[in-house]
C-alpha cells in the first residue's frame, strides 16, 4: 500500500465507537424497558414521542443506563 492509501484507510475509522474511550454503559431496548418497567414497544413509543433519549448504534436503538435510571427516579416508581 502507498502511504496516501494508508492515510485514507485510517481516516475511515476515526469516528468509530470505542468502548474504552466512552464511560457510558449502553442498554438494549429490552434491558432499558425492564429498568423502566414498561414493555419494549411502550419504550419505543416513548422514544418516538421524545420522552426518552435513544441513540442509534449500528442500526439498533441503544439507551444510556444513567438516562434510564434518572427517568426511573423521576417517574417515582
Amino acid at each position: 500500500m502507498k502511504s496516501s492509501e494508508l492515510d485514507e484507510s485510517s481516516k475511515f475509522f476515526e469516528n468509530r465507537y470505542d468502548d474504552q474511550s466512552c464511560s457510558h454503559e449502553w442498554l438494549s431496548c429490552e434491558e432499558a424497558a425492564s429498568i423502566l418497567r414498561v414493555t419494549s414497544n411502550a419504550l419505543r413509543i416513548m422514544v418516538y414521542r421524545g420522552h426518552v433519549r435513544a441513540f442509534k448504534i449500528r442500526n439498533r436503538l441503544r439507551f444510556r443506563k444513567a438516562d434510564c435510571l434518572a427517568l426511573f427516579k423521576q417517574k417515582g416508581a
